[in-house]
């Protein structure tokens, strides 16, 4: 998964996509330590961490599996010359 194929919530923004009250810093605490063996995909840019959907997606997909013993449905890639510019550019600022 590239950080740039994808838009970024930081995990305030993303916090609200999941159904009951999950905080910013559970998300947090799931990406750099995770649960079950399964870790958040997140990037950390400064003092701020970022998801995004997909990778929220991907993450509950694979701790249900993990849960429920079935095989977890992949995410599928977006791959667009406007994510490609954008990842051409991040990689400019050194990002």
């Amino acid at each position: 998964m590239n950080v740039t194929d994808q838009k970024l919530l930081t995990l305030k923004e993303a916090s609200e996509f999941l159904p009951g009250k999950v905080a910013a810093n559970t998300l947090r605490r799931w990406s750099t330590e995770g649960i079950g063996g399964i870790k958040l995909k997140a990037w950390r840019l400064g003092r701020c961490y970022f998801t995004s959907r997909e990778a929220l997606e991907e993450f509950v997909c694979a701790r249900s599996a993990s849960v429920n013993g079935t095989a977890a449905t992949p995410v599928k890639r977006v791959d667009t010359p406007s994510h490609r510019a954008a990842e051409a550019a991040l990689d400019d600022l050194g990002v």
